[in-house]
């Protein structure tokens, strides 16, 4: 995504995050969480590194009434996505990258700085995001804090992790 500007208040968003809390709401009245793909692929996914997907329980939260948090408008809008689709999405700032990037498998524990500004340690099996400093993010442990989006952000690269699809290495340049 290009050309991004992050203005305080945006009218329209909080009409669409509105409809897409109320479209939540619904839907969960009606749909058992066994039947909500692709959440069960990340569940599983999880569960066989002894983690709890972090988007399920923040689906169920909308569904139950909160809302979703006012933050930069390109972050919102990503959660939103995120949530609408039940795609794991991760966000950078595409001027913080160093291609090429990498998407390969965790083979020993990595330290990167995570989104929050604490340490992360990659799981060894699980998948990551490198370009030619770090780790961007990894499916288990999330994104870094150095590409992270902010109210800066101009150009802006979303990575979506389905967990079913994800089978090699692969290299964008």
């Amino acid at each position: 995504m290009t050309d991004i500007s992050s203005p305080d208040h945006h009218e329209s968003l909080d009409r669409l995050k509105e409809n897409l809390e109320n479209e939540i709401a619904e839907k969960y009245k009606t749909v058992s969480r066994k039947e909500l793909y692709p959440l069960d692929a990340y569940v599983s996914y999880y569960k066989t590194f002894g983690y709890t997907y972090h988007v399920l329980p923040q689906l169920e939260s909308i569904a139950h009434g909160k809302k979703i948090p006012r933050v930069i408008p390109t972050v919102e809008t990503m959660f939103m996505a995120e949530v609408k689709n039940m795609l794991l999405t991760a966000g950078h700032d595409l001027e913080q990258i160093r291609l090429p990037l990498e998407l390969k498998t965790a083979e020993t524990d990595e330290i990167y700085t995570g989104i929050s500004g604490r340490q992360s340690v990659t799981v060894p099996g699980d998948f990551e995001i490198r370009d030619n400093t770090s780790i961007l993010s990894s499916i288990l442990k999330g994104p870094d804090q150095r590409t992270c989006i902010t109210s800066q952000t101009r150009q802006a690269l979303f990575i979506i992790y389905h967990v079913r699809f994800i089978n090699k290495i692969i290299v964008l340049k």
